[in-house]
């Protein structure tokens, strides 16, 4: 008779299966082999196979990540209105970066990023560089993270007189 177990052998480096059979020896014409064991995956710990693949992976996906850098500075240097304009649209510009390239910027679509950090502090120091009718005024960051805090009926009427 022979008997099936699967032991299940938990480490930190491997999971490791076996299959053992364990036999009774029927008659002297039938050989049976007692206590053997066959494993279904290597005995070999698995966690170095799988470090060493996983850094394989990782320079992979660096020199995947190298190229595309490539060619999005070759993009930027053969377009740099696009890129500009582009990076002054969609992107989170630190205020560090705004300063810094401040007179690179397009201020139109800057004026459109609803991704910045928008502030009052912002807003002032660049007081004459942003499109207040078509930017600014359309942006709903600029609303909800400078004006709606402050705004009630009572204020917004206040200014409406004023203007």
């Amino acid at each position: 008779m022979i008997k099936r177990r699967l032991q299940a052998c938990n480490s930190y480096n491997s999971f490791i299966f076996h299959i053992t059979f364990v036999s009774k020896k029927i008659s002297n014409d039938h050989l049976i082999m007692e206590n053997n064991s066959t494993s279904l995956v290597p005995q070999q710990p698995l966690f170095p196979i799988l470090e060493k693949q996983e850094k394989q992976l990782a320079i992979v996906d660096n020199l995947l990540a190298e190229s595309v850098r490539k060619k999005i500075l070759n993009i930027a240097i053969n377009h740099p209105v696009f890129f500009i304009q582009m990076i002054s649209r969609n992107y989170p510009l630190t205020h560090s970066l705004i300063e810094k390239y401040e007179d690179k910027w397009d201020w139109y679509r800057l004026s459109l990023n609803t991704a910045l950090t928008w502030s009052m502090e912002l807003i002032e120091k660049y007081e004459y560089k942003w499109s207040w009718d078509f930017g600014l005024s359309g942006t709903e960051s600029v609303y909800q993270k400078v004006f709606k805090p402050h705004l009630t009926d009572s204020f917004v009427d206040e200014i409406m007189n004023k203007i």
